[in-house]
């Protein structure tokens, strides 16, 4: 979970946000989703001026270089490198990221349960930053 308090204005004034999931989705922005992995930019431009990226890809795990025995592997693993790095680029724009540890491939449904509970996890922990950043306020 990480958050970001650029942008912040007075907490009295009322703030539109925008849910930002990776591969698009969400607001509208899921035609984005091939050319932008987190289209945070287009919610700003739309209006929003909180985004909360929900971040659900698979990170790159560490690789010896003994394992990278063939060109196309060489090509695979450098793609995957530079698609990480645009990736966490993006991430840095969003005002909150919320990122859910998963540890399967992009088209694996088999689990279902398995990936909505760590994604309940992660957002009953980061709710209170969540509202802190959207200047929500307990009622007293």
């Amino acid at each position: 979970m990480d958050a970001r308090a650029g942008g912040r204005g007075n907490a009295e004034k009322r703030k539109t946000w925008a849910l930002v999931l990776m591969g698009g989705g969400a607001r509208g922005l899921a035609h984005i989703g091939v050319l932008d992995n987190a289209p945070v930019e287009a919610a700003k431009k739309a209006g929003a001026s909180v985004t909360v990226l929900v971040d659900v890809h698979r990170h790159l795990r560490e690789m010896t270089p003994g394992r990278l025995r063939h060109a196309p592997q060489i090509i695979q693993r450098t793609l995957d490198m530079a698609g990480a790095a645009a990736i966490e680029d993006l991430v840095r724009r969003a005002d909150v990221v919320f990122r859910v540890p998963l540890d399967i491939d992009t088209l694996d449904f088999s689990s279902p349960e398995k990936i909505i509970r760590a994604g309940e996890e992660v957002a009953a922990a980061g709710l209170p930053l969540l509202k802190e950043t959207l200047g929500i306020r307990r009622r007293s």
